[in-house]
């Protein structure tokens, strides 16, 4: 299984609420479980972009 890198804390720096950050987690793994695969880096990277976008928080 392939280790995620360094820039998941990048991702983390997003600045975020505890409730957004719940809700970009499980956003990724459910559309990931949806396709039948693991939870990715990018799976990851595109629910916290959906969830700042949802929010109107620049990026």
């Amino acid at each position: 299984m392939k280790k995620f890198d360094n820039d998941v804390v990048h991702t983390a720096s997003f600045e975020l609420a505890g409730d957004h950050i719940k809700n970009a987690i499980f956003n990724a793994a459910y559309r990931a479980c949806g396709e039948k695969r693991v939870l990715t880096e990018l799976d990851l990277r595109e629910a916290v972009t959906a969830e700042c976008a949802k929010w109107g928080l620049l990026i």
